[in-house]
């Protein structure tokens, strides 16, 4: 003999349902205040320089992209304080090992 068990449960009701009281702001990676914490060439705040960076600057250089002054700081990595091809060379070298560091 089979016996049907109801598994079921309960809808829950207005009553039983918290209320959302609070909301999140969410700051994207790439808040100004964020990259004062960034290592030089990591545009985008991912914690690695990587062809991502590499491709906003070339972006940038070509004037399809803006960045901010933080941003501008950050991906002068050969610190003449200028953001120019050289930067993007250095990028690319770092990117193909060529070097370590900038």
């Amino acid at each position: 003999m089979t016996t049907a068990v109801d598994v079921t449960e309960p809808a829950e009701t207005a009553a039983e349902t918290p209320a959302v009281t609070e909301t999140t702001e969410i700051t994207p990676a790439s808040a100004p205040e964020e990259f004062n914490k960034t290592a030089k060439g990591d545009l985008d705040g991912s914690g690695k320089v990587d062809l991502s960076d590499l491709t906003t600057l070339a972006l940038y250089l070509l004037g399809e992209a803006s960045l901010t002054d933080a941003q501008l700081e950050i991906v002068d990595v050969t610190g003449d304080g200028l953001v120019d091809l050289a930067d993007l060379a250095t990028i690319k070298q770092f990117l193909a090992h060529k070097i370590d560091r900038f």
